[in-house]
C-alpha cells in the first residue's frame, strides 16, 4: 500500500510539471525500495498502477517502468500459440530444427516451449500437435508450417470455426501446388485463416527466403579490394535438386537438354552426384568451384525465390541462373544485376551460348558481383524460434477479424497455373509436355 501511495503522489507531481522533484522523488523512491524490502513486493505492482503513470504522459516514468521491470512486463505478456502439426515431421524437417531445440516437455504426442519476444514486450508459450483439442485455449493457432498433417487431419480442420478471440495464421515456405500433393487433397481451398505469414511480398508477415540490403550512405566502412570472381573456379555450371517430381513444370527435361549443351553437373536424388552433408564446409567448397549455379523453383509462382538463390547461389559467390518466379519479382528483391533469367532468351541454345560467352570473358562476368560494392545479402532461412515472434502484432486485439479461405487467397492464386491436381509432375509427363513449354512471363500465359 506504501508503495501505491508514493506512486499516487508521483502522477500528481508529473501532472504539475515539477520535472525536477519528480526525478528526485523516483530517485528516492528506487532507493527506498531497494533498501527497505520492498524489491519483491513492487514487481508485483499491478498493471493499472503502471498505466496510470504512463497515461499521465510521464515519458521519463515509462522508460524507468520499462528498464527496471522489463522482465516483469515479458512475463505478464504470455500468448498460447499451436503449431499444429505431427511432433515427428518437425523431427524430420531439417528447415524447423532450430524451434525443436526450445523442447521442454512433452506429453501425449505434444510438446511446449517458450520464446522469448523483446521487441514486443511479450513472450509466446508454443506447443506442437496435431490434435484439433488442443486448438482450445490458444490465442493463436498456426497451419500450413507441417503440411503433411494435412493428409490425416484437413477433412477435420476445415469442418472447424476459428472461435471468437483466437487468430489463425496460415503458414508456408512451399507453394500451394506442392502442399496439395502432400494434402492428397483439393479441401486446402476450404480451410479457414486470419493473418498469412509466406514467401509473397503482400502477406500480412512476409517471409523471405533472403534479402539484399544496400550500404548506408555516408558510413565510413571498408571497400571491397578488386578481386576477380572467375579465378579459381574450374566448373561451369552446377545443379542440386531432390525433388523431381513435385514440380509444376518440365523441370527434369530443361536440365537433360541443357547438360548436351554445356558441361553441367548435377547433385542430389535428382542428378548423378552427391555432397553430404549438405551445406557443410565439404559441399561448399566443392559448389564454389562453379561459376554458375541453376537455381530453378520447383513452381513457377509469383515471389517464389527460395534458398537456392540466396544461399546456394549468392551465398556461395556465384552467378544464379535462375526460375520460377517471373523476372520482375527477382528485381524488386535480388541485389541488381546479380542474376540470369530464363525467360530473357528465346532458347535453351541462346542461354547455353551465352553462359559459354561469359565463361570466356572475365570482366563481364566480374559484372554481375559489382553489387558487393554496394550492399549485402542475409539469410532467413532456415527460420529460427524467434520467428514467430513477427505474428505477435496481428493476434486478436479486440478488433473483429475477418475469417477468410486459402482457395481465395494471394498465395492459393498467385502461380502460372492453377492448382488442379493433388498429384506429382511425373518424369514421363514432364518430357511430353516439354516441346511445348516456354519460360513464363508475366505478359506470356502460356
Amino acid at each position: 500500500m506504501a508503495s501505491r501511495g508514493l506512486i499516487t503522489m508521483l502522477v500528481r507531481k508529473i501532472s504539475n510539471n515539477k520535472i525536477a522533484v519528480v526525478l528526485g522523488c523516483l530517485t528516492g523512491t528506487l532507493l527506498w525500495m531497494l533498501t527497505s524490502g520492498m524489491v519483491n513486493s513492487s514487481l508485483s505492482m499491478t498493471a493499472s498502477a503502471s498505466a496510470a503513470v504512463n497515461r499521465d504522459g510521464s515519458l521519463i516514468g515509462k522508460q524507468l517502468f520499462r528498464r527496471g521491470y522489463q522482465s516483469v512486463l515479458a512475463q505478464g505478456c504470455i500468448k498460447n500459440v499451436l503449431i499444429f502439426g505431427d511432433v515427428k515431421d518437425m523431427e524430420e524437417w531439417p528447415e524447423l530444427q532450430a524451434i525443436t531445440k526450445i523442447r521442454q516437455r512433452e506429453v501425449g504426442g505434444a510438446w511446449n516451449g517458450q520464446i522469448e519476444c523483446p521487441a514486443y514486450d511479450c513472450n509466446i508459450s508454443l506447443t506442437v500437435g496435431a490434435n484439433v483439442s488442443l486448438t482450445d485455449r490458444m490465442d493463436a493457432v498456426v497451419l500450413g508450417m507441417l503440411p503433411k498433417v494435412f493428409k490425416t487431419h484437413l477433412r477435420e480442420l476445415v469442418q472447424v470455426e476459428p472461435p471468437t478471440g483466437q487468430t489463425w495464421v496460415y503458414f508456408s515456405t512451399e507453394t500451394p501446388f506442392r502442399v496439395t500433393v502432400w494434402s492428397k487433397s483439393l479441401a486446402l481451398r476450404q480451410l479457414k485463416y486470419h493473418k498469412m505469414m509466406t514467401y509473397r511480398r503482400d502477406s500480412d508477415v512476409y517471409l523471405p527466403f533472403g534479402y539484399y540490403r544496400e550500404h548506408q550512405p555516408n558510413v565510413n566502412r571498408r571497400v571491397p579490394k578488386s578481386h576477380n570472381h572467375a579465378q579459381g573456379k574450374d566448373g561451369l555450371i552446377v545443379w542440386i535438386g531432390s525433388n523431381c517430381f513435385e514440380v509444376t513444370w518440365p523441370r527434369i527435361p530443361f536440365i537433360a537438354r541443357l547438360r548436351e549443351l554445356l558441361p553441367l553437373k548435377t547433385y542430389g536424388k535428382c542428378g548423378e552426384l552427391s555432397c553430404y552433408p549438405q551445406r557443410s564446409e565439404r559441399c561448399n567448397i566443392a559448389m564454389r568451384r562453379f561459376k554458375f549455379y541453376l537455381a530453378l523453383a520447383n513452381s513457377e509462382c509469383r515471389d517464389y525465390i527460395t534458398e537456392k538463390f540466396w544461399a546456394n547461389s549468392l551465398g556461395y559467390n556465384i552467378v544464379p541462373v535462375v526460375y520460377g518466379a517471373p523476372r520482375e519479382d527477382f528485381e524488386k528483391v535480388a541485389p541488381p544485376d546479380s542474376f540470369i533469367h530464363v525467360s530473357d532468351f528465346p532458347s535453351l541454345e541462346s542461354l547455353a551460348e551465352y553462359l559459354i560467352f561469359l565463361d570466356q570473358d572475365d570482366k563481364l562476368y566480374n559484372s554481375y558481383f559489382e553489387w558487393r560494392k554496394r550492399g549485402v545479402i542475409g539469410h532467413s532461412f532456415p527460420i529460427t524460434p524467434t520467428t514467430m515472434c513477427e505474428i505477435l502484432p496481428h493476434l486478436y486485439n479486440g478488433t473483429e477479424q475477418e475469417v477468410k479461405r486459402i482457395g481465395d487467397s494471394q498465395w492459393y492464386n498467385g502461380c502460372r497455373k492453377p492448382v488442379q491436381s493433388v498429384n506429382g509432375f511425373v518424369v514421363e509427363r514432364q518430357y511430353a509436355l516439354y516441346d511445348a513449354w516456354r519460360p513464363w512471363k508475366l505478359l506470356d500465359s502460356r
